[in-house]
This record gives C-alpha cells, structure tokens and sequence, in this order.
C-alpha cells in the first residue's frame, strides 16, 4: 500500500497499513532493546494468517527478516504434549 492517498478510501487505508508497519517496527525494535540488550540478540518470528501483514514491520524493527511458521501455536501444542507423554 502506497503512503500517499489519492482518495479518502486511500488516504485511510494507507493510514492503517503504514502505521501498523510502523508501530510493529517501533515495537519490535524497543522490546529487542529492553529485554534483550539489541535486537542481534533476538529472534524474530511470525505467525498465523495474517502474519505477512506483519512481515515488513518485524524486519525492519529486527534489522532481518524473521522466519515464518504458519502453525507456531499448533508446533508448540505437538511440543508440549511430547513432553508430557514420553
């Protein structure tokens, strides 16, 4: 999505799609920062259907693109019930 509108429809949706790129980059690099002392430090993942919305915003506040799993809480669900079964 363009940042630049050139209709109200437009205008809103670019808006939207720019600010959250951009409060998800914020996000990203600030909690990078906080807890674990830069984002070298981190690794970035997304997930769920709408994650490539989220995609550009988490690489630019990580300074890498983070990697992609469709399923991360049905791949963490699998690992638990492993656990407590073996």
């Amino acid at each position: 999505t363009p940042a630049l509108g050139r209709s109200t429809e437009e205008a809103l949706r670019a808006g939207v799609v720019v600010g959250f790129r951009g409060a998800v980059e914020t996000l990203c690099r600030s909690i990078a920062n906080e807890a674990f002392g830069g984002p070298d430090r981190v690794e970035g993942f997304v997930t769920g259907g709408a994650r490539g919305f989220a995609l550009d915003g988490v690489a630019a506040g990580l300074g890498r693109r983070p990697t992609e799993v469709e399923l991360l809480v049905h791949v963490g669900l699998a690992a638990a019930a492993r656990r407590c079964f073996q």
